[in-house]
């Protein structure tokens, strides 16, 4: 996909764990790349991995859930390496921080668990761009059903 305008996109990686998503973005030339995780020691590894990456100037790791970011722009491109449970629960907030005509990549799902993470991405307004699966494992993409999200409810709503 093109994204808008000559820069890059900005990226919001969920659930970072050691930031190879953040940094793989950084790498291919994200404008603004925010990472969160509500796991301690992830955002301390995170920002390690990002400094030996070169990438820890252009990125914000903040510890704690989607609350921890506030309200503040749209993501053109969300990732979320999360399993079914954890997704399912979140899909409502992580739309609120989509962009119109972003994106959302999840992964970390099981191939078994496909119609339950479809179902729940229904009910909160996304649809399947593409689906990959490698395995027992599954990718997806979603967007926006509506492609505007800013009418989404912010998070902790």
């Amino acid at each position: 996909d093109q994204w808008r305008g000559d820069a890059g996109p900005r990226v919001l990686d969920v659930g970072t764990g050691t930031g190879i998503l953040a940094i793989a973005s950084g790498v291919l030339g994200a404008e603004r790349m925010v990472a969160v995780d509500t796991d301690p020691e992830a955002c301390a590894s995170a920002m390690k991995n990002l400094a030996l990456n070169q990438v820890v100037d252009r990125v914000e790791v903040f510890h704690g859930g989607l609350d921890a970011l506030g309200v503040g722009m749209p993501f053109d491109l969300l990732m979320a390496n999360l399993d079914t449970k954890a997704l399912s629960s979140l899909l409502n907030h992580l739309k609120a921080f989509l962009a119109p005509q972003g994106r959302l990549v999840a992964s970390g799902i099981l191939v078994e668990e496909e119609e339950t993470i479809g179902a729940a991405a229904r009910a909160a307004g996304f649809r399947v761009l593409t689906r990959q699966a490698d395995g027992e494992w599954l990718c997806l993409t979603l967007t926006s059903e509506a492609g505007d999200n800013r009418s989404a409810p912010p998070p902790g709503s």
